[in-house]
């Protein structure tokens, strides 16, 4: 029903003294899974030990030597695993249990997950730019060629990146965990070369008609 937290940006926003103010995201979160945030008292190292001894485990045995650049989706699917058949089946150094066991016996006190996932995806304002493509996470996602200049919105979970204008989607792609790559819907850009070549003929017949009378004479008899 509690859970021990440090004091990070993620969870607390502000704190004097015993004067708390929680970040409202994360309180929404805690609502959604019926737990009560606790925090850390400033200056107390064992407290502190406590929330970041698990984190130590997991960059230590978990993430050593696993190559940063790797994509989200398959170190989820390595954690799994790991959490399956490395960290649930050791032997716990403060219980002497196994953590598998010890969930079985502390699974009749533990409240249900709610039915549906919390949303966490990031949401974000952005304007495309001339190339209607918009910015995010370190790369570049297309939009309809329409919509060059425009601001929209962007909702990003952990496997696709959702795009909206007005309320309406507009685009998504699935999202990448690389830096600086360009990831375009070829869709996008139907249309755009006909509309341009369609103004740059115009813009060549408005030129030429500025000759004068004899150039208009010329151009519908080319016409006929």
């Amino acid at each position: 029903k509690k859970i021990l937290y440090d004091n990070v940006k993620t969870v607390v926003l502000a704190r004097l003294g015993k004067d708390i103010r929680f970040n409202p995201k994360f309180m929404e979160f805690a609502g959604v899974y019926l737990f009560e945030p606790r925090l850390c008292n400033p200056g107390r190292g064992n407290e502190k030990g406590k929330v970041e001894s698990g984190i130590k485990y997991i960059r230590s045995n978990f993430l050593s030597g696993r190559k940063i650049k790797i994509a989200w989706p398959d170190i989820q699917c390595d954690a799994y695993h790991w959490r399956n058949e490395t960290a649930n089946v050791r032997i716990h150094g403060t219980t002497r249990e196994r953590p598998i066991d010890r969930f079985e016996k502390e699974k009749p006190f533990l409240m249900g997950l709610p039915s549906a996932d919390y949303n966490a995806s990031i949401v974000r304002v952005v304007k495309a730019n001339s190339q209607a493509l918009i910015h995010f996470d370190g790369n570049t996602y297309s939009v309809p060629w329409t919509l060059a200049y425009k601001p929209l919105l962007i909702k990003a979970s952990s496997h696709e990146i959702r795009i909206f204008k007005d309320r309406k989607q507009v685009a998504v792609h699935k999202r990448n965990y690389e830096r600086g790559m360009v990831i375009e819907n070829p869709k996008h850009y139907e249309g755009l070369l006909a509309t341009k070549k369609k103004a740059f003929f115009c813009k060549m017949k408005d030129s030429f008609l500025k000759l004068g009378d004899s150039a208009k004479e010329y151009l519908l008899g080319m016409i006929k």
